[in-house]
């Protein structure tokens, strides 16, 4: 039962988003046709939807659904409905109140007088805008392009609403729909309830599936929410900044691709998914985890785990680099930091990713070269970090180092869990390499070339393993180079000025990898994982 009403909430937050980007989809079309191309580019950013992703069905409009709902409402009520009024003083007052969260996202409290028979009236102006709008004309109706994005952005202007946003329940969603929902499918036996899995994949295989829609690309369909209000120009301006650093395309890394790790990944799925899934069980002592630190040799898979919680995940995720919040400008990098968890509480449940942490977060007074703004940038990431611990949002931070021994001890306390990522033993190289030569070697060498690249790898990183196997699989293809163009690979003078290129359907496939071809990769390529650090990451295993 748990698991059902689990699904239930996921399918109710689901047609949510689905209802609020069929609606944006159709807005954009409507602003693109009609010439408000400036409005247009403004949305696309702000919901990071675009018309070249996804669009409008064929025959599908805003003018047609408008038109159509008032002929329902004039057949069934023999009037037309009342779709917009003008604006009263104490609609301005109304106004002026913060934001409320409801089952269907922030809102405005105001009073209606529209009838029941009419649309709820949407405000997406305020008076910032209703001046802007003096001071900007509209552009002129005629066809647009909407892939064009030639046109200049405005950076640092305020958001579509002038009303602080809300952050979001640590859950999401409201709660009180998919509980009536769990009750009727309990007290009816015959309701079909789905379940999803972890990856939104539809568990049932039942065709006509309320959830059969589940396996669509998040990234593709993913809407943003519009940018809240900072509380300064400069601040939105940040804040934008920042903004582009959310992940928005799909880095198609899941948990099956990668091999081993089985510690790490069960940690981050309890720490990530299973809160977000389950919030009734992460309370009090049982508060989900806010902070964990990858560490290991290079080229471990410790940026993998992060790109699978990007992709599984489905969560807003900040992949951050030291030259996101690092500024020349005095007092800037304390701001962007400060924004960054700002927007990580507001875009809730989010991952913030801080690759190369040692290069931001190393120990402080660690010599005179220390400068000022690098010690004031330090303290805020701390302060934040602190934060996150009695925030009741679900904000995660993953931070990965190469290099944990640099770190600041305030910074390993606030990272709860500490994992070592390891090198991977003789099992996890074999699948690798499975994996990564079964189209180029023939089924019968395969397990031979598995043994011995296994055995021969010791110490090799997955990075290593990879760049081995792909000089195994180009030695085929560069056979296939001399063949095509002439003289057997000659290199003399005559030959490279000019030589017999073969065309394209003339030549034929490479050749399967051969054994040979293993033996002389393995003598040419060599581990850039640190055989000295070993000791200095087991060192740091043990006292953390």
């Amino acid at each position: 039962m748990l698991r059902h009403r689990s699904a239930l909430v996921e399918w109710e937050e689901k047609r949510r988003q689905e209802q609020r980007r069929n609606i944006l989809v159709l807005v954009l079309r409507h602003l693109f046709d009609e010439g408000y191309v400036e409005a247009a580019e403004r949305l696309q950013a702000e919901s990071g939807l675009s018309l070249s992703k996804i669009d409008a069905a064929d025959n599908v409009n805003l003018s047609t659904a408008i038109q159509e709902y008032e002929e329902y409402q004039e057949i069934k009520y023999g009037r037309r409905p009342k779709l917009v009024r003008k604006v009263a003083q104490t609609d301005l007052v109304e106004r002026s109140r913060p934001a409320v969260v409801g089952p269907h996202g922030p809102h405005q409290p105001k009073p209606c007088a529209i009838s029941q028979s009419s649309l709820p009236l949407q405000e997406d102006q305020t008076n910032h805008h209703q001046n802007e709008s003096h001071n900007h004309p509209r552009t002129g109706r005629g066809q647009a392009n909407p892939n064009n994005t030639n046109s200049k952005q405005k950076g640092g202007g305020r958001a579509s609403n002038n009303l602080k946003a809300p952050v979001s329940e640590a859950s999401g969603v409201s709660n009180q729909a998919p509980k009536d929902s769990a009750a009727q499918a309990t007290e009816n036996p015959n309701t079909k309830l789905c379940v999803v899995g972890v990856g939104g994949a539809n568990l049932d295989n039942t065709k006509g599936s309320v959830l059969s829609t589940a396996d669509e690309d998040l990234f593709d369909l993913r809407l943003l929410k519009p940018m809240p209000d900072l509380g300064s120009a400069e601040l939105q301006e940040l804040g934008t900044m920042i903004r582009k650093d959310i992940y928005l395309e799909n880095p198609n890394v899941p948990w099956d691709s990668i091999v081993g790790l089985d510690q790490a990944k069960e940690l981050l799925v309890e720490a990530v998914v299973m809160p977000h899934r389950y919030p009734q069980f992460f309370k009090g002592l049982l508060a989900p985890w806010k902070g964990v630190l990858l560490y290991g040799a290079p080229g471990t898979g410790k940026t993998m785990l992060a790109k699978a919680i990007a992709t599984e995940c489905k969560t807003t995720f900040f992949n951050i680099s030291a030259s996101t919040i690092v500024s020349k400008w005095r007092g800037d990098s304390e701001k962007l930091v400060r924004v960054l968890f700002d927007l990580a509480r507001y875009h809730a449940p989010s991952t913030i990713f801080l690759d190369e942490v040692d290069a931001l977060l190393s120990q402080r007074g660690d010599g005179p070269t220390e400068h000022e703004s690098s010690r004031r940038m330090k303290t805020e990431l701390l302060i934040q970090m602190d934060g996150l611990a009695q925030s009741p949002q679900l904000v995660f931070l993953l931070a990965a180092t190469n290099m944990p021994w640099e770190l600041d001890f305030a910074v390993i306390r606030r990272l709860e869990k500490r994992i070592l990522v390891p090198l991977p033993g003789l099992n996890e190289r074999k699948v690798m390499v499975k994996r990564m030569l079964l189209p180029f070697m023939g089924a019968e060498l395969l397990p031979k070339a598995e043994e011995m690249i296994a055995v021969a790898t010791d110490g090799y990183s997955g990075s290593d393993i990879q760049q081995l196997c792909k000089e195994i699989a180009m030695r085929p293809l560069r056979r296939l180079m001399k063949l095509a163009l002439g003289n057997e690979g000659d290199e003399s003078q005559t030959s490279r000025k000019n030589p017999q290129v073969l065309q394209k359907e003339e030549l034929p496939p490479p050749g399967p990898v051969t054994l040979e071809d293993v033996e002389q990769a393995l003598l040419t390529s060599k581990p850039a994982a640190w055989h000295n650090k070993g000791e200095l990451y087991q060192k740091f295993h043990d006292r953390w």
